[in-house]
């Protein structure tokens, strides 16, 4: 009886192992069939996570180049604008042709650095020009006089000075009055630019009275 036992649970260990041993070909089967469908998938789709790898690095690439073209560039172009109008160099232009606000910004700067330098050529003329004969006023031909002088005195060169005035002028002035009277000190002052030499320097000192600068 134990005999006939012992063998029933042999047979039955020996189907248990066959049993395994088809479940564990199968699972191997399986899971090599898993492996390489995975594997494949993997061969298919490396190049496209690598195309959108290097389409995302061009994208932003791209990107950087916008913004810096479209605003970091500009700003420091308008930044530029700023420092040298503010040193009084106003001959500077901004080269910005775009029609965004930023555009709108830059020209309009140009047009005002345009104002402002036209103004300034204006004023700088005004103030060292007599607005009536258009020769040098009296304090621009004190500030020459002093410069001819020193360096006349430098370089050991001679220095010629002339004072004159209008005879009888306030007779004239009096019995024509003042429009005759500036029509004669204008014709005063256009003599004097005609006459003189490039190096010499004509000046309204006052009044009816004029002098001339010869180095």
């Amino acid at each position: 009886e134990i005999a006939r036992q012992y063998t029933a649970l042999q047979n039955h260990a020996m189907k248990l192992d066959d049993t395994l041993g088809r479940l564990y070909e199968v699972d191997i089967n399986d899971a090599r069939d898993k492996y390489e469908s995975v594997k494949a998938l993997d061969e298919r789709t490396m190049p496209l996570i690598l195309l959108l790898f290097i389409t995302s690095l061009a994208i932003n690439a791209i990107a950087s180049v916008c913004i810096i073209r479209s605003v970091v560039i500009p700003t420091h172009l308008l930044a530029r604008a700023a420092h040298s109008y503010a040193r009084g160099s106003l001959a500077y232009r901004i080269p910005l042709d775009s029609n965004n606000e930023i555009g709108e910004l830059a020209r309009t700067f140009n047009y005002m650095a345009e104002k402002l330098e036209s103004n300034y050529t204006v004023l700088k003329d005004l103030a060292i020009h007599d607005g009536l004969t258009g020769i040098l006023n009296h304090h621009e031909f004190q500030k020459r006089l002093l410069w001819e002088v020193k360096r006349a005195g430098r370089y050991k060169r001679g220095l010629s000075l002339l004072m004159m005035d209008v005879d009888r002028f306030k007779t004239f002035n009096d019995t024509y009055g003042h429009q005759a009277g500036d029509t004669v000190l204008k014709a005063m002052g256009e003599y004097l630019r005609n006459a003189i030499r490039s190096s010499d320097e004509a000046a309204r000192y006052g009044g009816e009275e004029f002098a001339l600068i010869m180095p």
